[in-house]
């Protein structure tokens, strides 16, 4: 079994390579979008689509989705599989997450109710997971002294999620709208389970937001995406993110 590995350097994966590995699967390692982040889509999908054509493989995979990556495997009928790991990832909402030959996987189940439409035979649920091997031996070697020093009821791997955090980039909100808005997202961090701010923001709230953000995201491909999610996933839930953890 032969997979073309797309890296862009997520820190999962290196275990998944070396699980790949361990199954005996030979992993042919693109790495690209590490030497090139400049690079434009259209070169990314000339290399891939060349190198792919020297070197086939049963198929691709990538954490994450990317978009690019479906297409050229629509074009040469290869599995696409990818892991979602990261919420939000807007290019989830792309056309391309509709092709035939994609296997989407994704690890929040709340994602997964939504876009598990736009292609109900080819996306599936799957939690996160771990290569734990090199893990247990590091618990088995440390020390008591430490065990003891760095047990605690709350344990924390990741970034505290204010370098993503682009709300506040919003200037000059009405007064009322900002409070407005510190409510709603005050609210969803009592609830456990149910993103709900899609439901109650207004055509008339977006617009206000979206006015008085002069870099409001906008996908450049064909897409499923409204500014009502980019406003609820990409900026007021990355912020409560940011919120919940500088709180915890």
């Amino acid at each position: 079994m032969r997979v073309f590995f797309y890296r862009y350097n997520s820190i999962c994966e290196p275990d998944i390579i070396a699980t790949f590995e361990t199954f005996g699967f030979e992993v042919d390692v693109c790495t690209i979008e590490l030497e090139r982040k400049d690079i434009y889509p259209a070169q990314q999908v000339n290399e891939v689509g060349q190198y792919l054509s020297r070197h086939p493989a049963d198929f691709v995979f990538s954490i994450n989705f990317f978009p690019m990556l479906s297409e050229v495997c629509n074009i040469f009928h290869i599995r696409y599989v990818s892991w979602v790991v990261d919420s939000p990832v807007m290019e989830l909402f792309s056309r391309s997450i509709a092709n035939e030959w994609n296997r989407t996987f994704v690890f929040d189940r709340e994602i997964y109710n939504e876009i598990a439409g736009y292609n109900p035979a080819h996306i599936f649920h799957l939690p996160l997971g771990a290569r734990t091997d090199g893990k247990e031996k590091m618990f088995l070697q440390t020390s008591q002294q430490d065990k003891k020093k760095y047990s605690h009821d709350i344990a924390f791997v990741g970034s505290l999620y204010t370098e993503k955090d682009a709300y506040t980039k919003a200037a000059g909100l009405p007064e009322r709208t900002r409070g407005y808005f510190d409510a709603l997202m005050h609210a969803q961090m009592g609830v456990y389970g149910d993103f709900f701010l899609e439901d109650v923001l207004t055509d008339g709230d977006v617009s206000t937001y979206k006015e008085h953000h002069p870099t409001f995201y906008e996908y450049p491909m064909d897409n499923f995406l409204t500014d009502r999610i980019t406003l609820a996933q990409l900026y007021m839930g990355n912020h409560i993110t940011a919120m919940e953890r500088m709180e915890t």
